[in-house]
Order: C-alpha cells, then structure tokens, then sequence
C-alpha cells in the first residue's frame, strides 16, 4: 500500500475512528436541530466513546471469530479499550441517572449482537430472532444520536417534533444499513440467520433501501411545509439523502473497496456535520 492509503486507512478506517466520531457529531446536530440546550462535551465524548468501544469490540470478534483472544493482547488495543472504558465510568457521574438507565439496555443488546452465539443462551443470540439485525442497528443509531441528546437537554421540544424527528432518523438508519445486510448476506445465510436481504435477494434490499431514502426525503419536505421542519435541517437532510441515493444507484460502486467502510460510514459523518454548520450560519 502506497504511503498516502496507508495514512488515509489509519485515520478513517483502521480501528473504526470514523463510525464513532460520525455519532459524536449527529449527536452534536441532533442539538442543533432541535435546538435542545445540550451538556455538549460531556455528550460528544461520551457517544464517541460508547461508539468507539462497542465497534472495535465488534469489529475484534468479526475478524478473529476464533481467535479474537490473540488480538486481546494486543498493548495498544488493550490500552485503548481501556482508556474508552474508564471514560464511560467517569462519564456516569456527568449525566442524569435515567440517561444511564436509558442507556444500559441499549448497550446491552448491542453486545448481545457482537458476542459471539459460543457460550450465550440461545434465546439471548440476538442476530438468530428475523429481521433484528437491522431493526436494532438502526434503533440503537436513532435513539443514541437523537433520543440521548433530548433527555440530556435543559430544554424539551414539542413531543411532536420529537416523534419527527425519531421517525425520520429510524428511516435513514435502515435505508443505510440495509446496504450492509447485503454485504453480510452470503455469511449470515450461513449462519441460518434471517435478514432481509437473505430473504429478498440483492436487487430487491437495493431497491428497498432506495424507497427508505425517497420516503426520508418525502417526509422531511413535508415536514417543512407545514412547519414541522426548518430550512437549517432540511437542506442537511436533503443533501445526505441526495448522497445516499447516488451511492445507492452505483451498482459497480457496490463492489468498491472504501464502498461501505468510507462512503457510506461517512455519511453519518458529514449529516452531522451539515446539521451544525447549517444551524449556525443561516
């Protein structure tokens, strides 16, 4: 690998640096969007964190599935899991106790989901129940990026706003982690798993995840017609969704190396990012 990818893959790809600090900042947007009066730092670190720990941990039993003790003993990645884990424990005292309470279920059923079926209960196997593999991805996305960051707010929004807001970051989280069902999909019928893209083929879940993102974009401009929706947060929208539908659409892009671990990862990414700078310049 030349110098430059070298560098390039350890920043945005190697040990998942992109995936956590995308959370970190649609969490930071999701502020901005409702206009909630966040802990802001305190937040960021803490989603970046819990992102960051609960990927690599992912990541670890994917690709070492029977010898992921080896990587375990590794210095650095001890050391940094570690550090990730001390920070989540100081964090507790930073945050009101029923966001933790909150939360413990939400980091429970995503290590339910990355430890491996050896030694679990085979009722508490997530990934074996149809179609929870990208129900609860999109889910625990949805409620740590948006819901997290409205139970922390000094500030409370309408309810309705609220159930928008759910509603329409539910719908772009399965429209994008549909795509990684069909990566997965060969391995997962292997594994006797059901997701959607076992059942429904490649061309189908494609499609599927292009109606996803027509329907993220339908509501979000009804929403801003009825003043649901402002123009700070439906041009972020509509931009990411233009992206997504791109992405979507390029059948040899599917294929790509930097497909799912860059371009879609990152458009977590950049929503957030356009989130915040749209929210503090118009």
């Amino acid at each position: 690998m030349k110098e430059g990818g070298a560098i390039f893959n350890a920043i945005f790809i190697n040990r998942l640096w992109l995936l956590p600090l995308g959370a970190a900042m649609l969490s930071w947007g999701s502020c901005m969007q409702l206009k909630l009066e966040c802990p802001l730092l305190p937040l960021i670190t803490l989603t970046f964190t819990g992102t960051f720990v609960i990927y690599n941990l992912h990541w670890t039993f994917g690709k070492f599935p029977k010898g992921f003790m080896h990587h375990f003993k590794s210095f650095k990645f001890l050391s940094l899991m570690m550090a990730g884990v001390v920070m989540l424990v100081w964090l507790m005292f930073r945050f009101r106790i029923y966001t933790f309470i909150a939360l413990f279920p939400l980091g429970l059923a995503a290590l339910l989901y990355i430890l491996p079926p050896s030694g679990l209960p085979e009722w508490l196997y997530i990934r074996r129940y149809p179609f929870a593999k990208l129900f609860l991805i999109s889910g625990v996305w949805t409620l740590v990026t948006l819901l997290i960051p409205v139970m922390e707010s000094r500030v409370i929004p309408a309810k309705g706003l609220i159930l928008f807001g759910l509603s329409v970051r539910f719908i772009f989280f399965t429209a994008l982690a549909l795509p990684f069902d069909v990566r997965d999909r060969h391995r997962d019928a292997l594994d006797g798993l059901k997701t959607l893209p076992v059942l429904l083929g490649e061309k189908a879940s494609y499609a599927l995840s292009v109606g996803l993102t027509l329907l993220f974009i339908a509501l979000h401009v009804a929403g801003g017609l009825a003043g649901i929706e402002s123009w700070q947060n439906l041009i972020p929208s509509l931009i990411i969704a233009s992206m997504l539908l791109l992405l979507l659409s390029c059948e040899r892009c599917h294929h790509h190396t930097l497909y799912f671990i860059f371009w879609l990862d990152g458009l977590v990414l950049m929503f957030g990012v356009l989130l915040i700078v749209f929210n503090l310049i118009i």
